[in-house]
């Protein structure tokens, strides 16, 4: 089946006099919104986005809550954005069918300093959760949650979909394998970073436990998503696309792009491509669109 490529915009361009901007007009039979850092930033590393690789199977609208150049922006930030929370609120806002969020990977990776400890081992066999302040790690993947449970709070207030669902799923994705390496992003005509590979030279953590150690890190953030879909304390209508694993990985002594990743934390322009159609997929599913 054909892919069509979505309408995308920044929230500050909607408007109802150009109906290719406008979620209400009635051509679009799937509006999403979308909340993230610089995975969803035009122009934040020179590399397209992760919503610029999106294809549907439905006529479809992507509104983008973020700005050119966001760079790292945690859990807290994207909840509290005012520009989410207009455009959920229901004088303010629209009809939405999906809520597609990018989060919890750059609370980890911006915070790894804090809960990576100083060099506790050098021993290649010692056990890796010796490397980790497990409270502090705990406390952070609890914060991550706070916030999704802060946007979904937002959705609840939120207008009906017009289509199946009285309420908006709150789509979001797991974090592939962050290679630890010296290769720092560049935003416009700045470079920030690395954060993995800073935060374990700082700590001393041996150069051959930096993979198991940040692939250990990202597997409990995917535990950590995966658990919000279930149980009393469960997210309604969260869905957790599992996206770890997809994309080749990068060597670690590359300092620039390796594999399909661009930089220390961002997908190569194909890598892009081959997340956002896993997740586009999801969201088609979720619909029956087609």
């Amino acid at each position: 089946m054909d892919s069509i490529r979505p309408s995308l915009i920044y929230a500050d361009r909607i408007s109802a006099e150009f109906p290719e901007t406008n979620p209400d007009d009635p051509r679009w039979r799937l509006r999403v919104l979308a909340e993230g850092d610089s995975w969803f930033s035009i122009g934040g590393t020179g590399n397209g986005n992760l919503l610029e690789e999106m294809r549907f199977r439905v006529p479809a609208i992507v509104v983008n809550c973020g700005a050119p150049g966001d760079t790292i922006r945690n859990i807290s930030d994207l909840a509290g954005n005012p520009t989410l929370t207009r455009l959920l609120r229901p004088k303010t806002g629209f009809a939405w069918d999906a809520i597609f969020v990018s989060g919890g990977g750059n609370d980890l990776i911006d915070a790894a300093d804090l809960f990576i400890r100083d060099g506790v081992a050098t021993e290649d066999d010692a056990p890796i959760g010796e490397y980790i302040d497990e409270t502090l790690l705990q406390a952070h993947l609890d914060r991550i949650a706070a916030g999704l449970r802060t946007i979904a709070g937002l959705r609840d207030e939120a207008k009906p979909s017009p289509h199946t669902r009285a309420k908006p799923l709150i789509f979001c994705h797991t974090y592939d394998f962050a290679e630890p390496r010296d290769s720092p992003a560049r935003f416009l005509f700045t470079a920030q970073g690395p954060w993995l590979h800073r935060a374990m030279e700082r700590s001393a953590v041996p150069p051959g436990r930096r993979r198991e150690l940040a692939d250990h890190l990202l597997r409990r953030l995917k535990t950590a998503l995966t658990s919000l879909r279930h149980g009393a304390a469960a997210i309604e209508g969260f869905v957790v696309v599992d996206t770890q694993g997809r994309l080749n990985r990068a060597s670690p002594g590359d300092t620039g792009h390796s594999g399909q990743w661009e930089n220390e934390i961002h997908p190569t322009r194909d890598g892009y491509r081959a997340l956002a159609r896993q997740i586009a997929s999801s969201i088609d599913d979720a619909f029956d669109a087609g």
